[in-house]
């Protein structure tokens, strides 16, 4: 059988914050309580959002507002960070430096919709011998790492 939209996410947070065997279908205020506070905790919220409104789950109205205004949120922030990227590629390809895109906004190109993934920053990997002059080229431009790197390390977080 087929797993449902909202199966992987509520697996994830059952694992993680229920103590019980729970089901969505018997779930009352306080679980859909509890599961809305541990998705916003494990940068879940959009997806449940997604998953819940896709299924017709029956979420208390203050755990559809904040699932919502989650949700409202990452688009913005997903918006941003893919002008941020495209931005960035294009200062990279103006220097020849090859980049590829990891984790978050990589990943979330293969969603459905890629605004359920939340992306935190925009992670860039280079050729290590042309890491120094990425990080020149993207500083210029005004962009920071949201993480220092590590020796040797072609990887950066890119966020401006």
């Amino acid at each position: 059988m087929a797993a449902r939209p909202l199966d992987p996410v509520l697996d994830t947070l059952k694992a993680r914050h229920f103590d019980r065997e729970v089901t969505p279908g018997g779930w009352g205020p306080e679980d859909w309580s509890r599961a809305t506070a541990a998705a916003l905790a494990e940068r879940l919220g959009p997806a449940l959002a997604e998953a819940a409104h896709a299924t017709g789950a029956d979420l208390p109205r203050p755990c559809w507002a904040t699932l919502t205004a989650a949700r409202l949120e990452n688009e913005r922030w997903v918006a941003r960070y893919e002008r941020l990227l495209a931005e960035a590629e294009d200062v990279l390809a103006g220097q020849g430096i090859p980049v590829l895109v990891l984790k978050g906004l990589a990943q979330a190109r293969h969603y459905p919709d890629p605004t359920v993934r939340e992306a935190a920053d925009v992670d860039l990997l280079v050729p290590p011998a042309r890491m120094g002059a990425a990080d020149r080229s993207l500083r210029d431009r005004g962009f920071s790492r949201s993480s220092p790197l590590r020796d040797g390390a072609a990887l950066g977080n890119a966020t401006r």
